[in-house]
């Protein structure tokens, strides 16, 4: 509703100001020019917003798009999304035309508002005409989405009438989708549930079926830059998206390897990495490894338990139990480089049956540590997943079922 007031509010400044201006001088030529590169770096930054926009104020296209769709369900929105950036394109002639209208029509008395060299006002009449009847045009002609030629060949190809747009606009959800973010600027994301795989982009989409796309790495390169924890270098893993319903061409993307990292750990898509490309292990890789190898120093615990999957990945290996074995009886607060006060509560008994797999138990750990200061990992504590217990590193034992 913000949102609404605000672009409602700033539409309605831009039309008092444009019909109450009062221009009785003629503009030179370089001031011409300048406000014609300010009309169009605006009319790209709000295409193409940096992220500072969009965050702060979301000063887009995408903002106004929310306005009137916001409510809707996610593929009708995605393809709305995308037949109002295809029309934007027009917004270029339309506004540079509307300028040199404007400023014809607004100039009082016998003063031509612009030099002659680039006075041609019937050339801007044609061309404000031309592109708004064909924007409204394109918009009215494509506003059908059951229309479009991708969800007739999508349909084709599957060959079930359930694939149409109508059902996967039912099926396909906000809530059910887990959304991997490439680009805020470009609206680029890729979305995953248990039966599609979505492509989205401002200007294109793909729909598939998950059983029919295989992501292949195709190159793998450190970036000069790092990362903003500042204690990794970023990959950037280049991969190839293809489909083998042909429903789209292959895709090539440039990913940060935590992005491909969030594809991966879904175990949702087929993913084949070659034997000649080395993919680096990134920092939480490292970390589980070195966790798991400080279990293993750790004394078993032995027991008659039955042991299940793994209730985090579903694996059936190396299954954890948490049983106090810490020395510590207080609170311990310390100093980070940053200057936070961290604070390591103590330990507490947790008698949860096994129910996590060592890597998995890693992970949690993990994401209970401080970004700063990462030699102190290893010394700091996290919640049992189950109970909520406090347990470190020395509690985390392996379990061995004696049955």
């Amino acid at each position: 509703m913000a949102n609404t007031k605000f672009w409602g509010g700033l539409f309605l400044v831009f039309v008092w100001s444009a019909l109450t201006v009062d221009f009785r001088t003629q503009l030179s030529l370089n001031d011409t020019f300048i406000h014609l590169i300010i009309i169009n770096i605006f009319l790209i930054l709000l295409i193409h917003p940096p992220e500072e926009f969009i965050t702060a104020l979301d000063l887009s296209l995408e903002g106004i798009i929310k306005c009137f769709k916001a409510n809707s369900k996610f593929l009708e929105y995605a393809c709305f999304r995308i037949l109002c950036y295809q029309t934007s394109l027009f917004l270029f002639p339309l506004a540079n035309s509307a300028y040199f209208l404007h400023g014809q029509y607004f100039t009082k008395g016998n003063v031509r508002r612009f030099h002659s060299r680039i006075d041609y006002p019937i050339v801007y009449s044609t061309i404000f005409i031309g592109s708004l009847i064909g924007a409204i045009g394109f918009f009215i002609f494509n506003y059908d989405f059951r229309n479009w030629r991708f969800f007739k060949i999508f349909q084709n190809i599957q060959d079930e009438e359930a694939d149409n747009f109508d059902t996967l606009n039912s099926r396909i959800n906000w809530r059910n989708s887990y959304m991997i973010n490439i680009s805020k600027t470009l609206n680029k994301a890729i979305y995953l549930d248990e039966q599609y795989f979505l492509y989205v982009t401002n200007f294109s989409l793909v729909v598939s079926r998950v059983s029919d796309v295989t992501i292949t790495v195709i190159d793998v390169r450190m970036h000069t830059l790092r990362e903003e924890d500042q204690d990794e270098r970023n990959q950037i893993i280049k991969v190839n998206i293809s489909f083998a319903d042909e429903i789209s061409e292959p895709i090539t993307l440039a990913l940060r390897g935590s992005i491909f990292q969030e594809i991966y750990n879904q175990h949702i898509l087929r993913i084949s990495v070659p034997e000649n490309i080395q993919l680096q292990p990134n920092i939480a890789d490292r970390f589980i490894v070195a966790f798991s190898s400080r279990v293993k120093e750790n004394q078993i615990c032995r027991g008659n338990e039955e042991l299940e999957s793994c209730f985090g990945c579903g694996g059936n290996g190396n299954q954890v139990v948490l049983r106090k074995k810490c020395d510590n009886h207080g609170d311990e607060v310390y100093e980070n480089i940053v200057g936070e006060i961290i604070d390591i509560p103590p330990c507490e008994e947790c008698r949860c049956r096994p129910m996590w797999c060592v890597s998995c138990m890693a992970r949690v750990f993990l994401a209970k540590q401080p970004k700063v200061e990462k030699h102190r990992w290893m010394q700091g504590v996290a919640n049992c997943p189950t109970c909520r217990k406090t347990f470190c590193i020395k509690d985390v034992q392996l379990y061995e079922n004696i049955v």
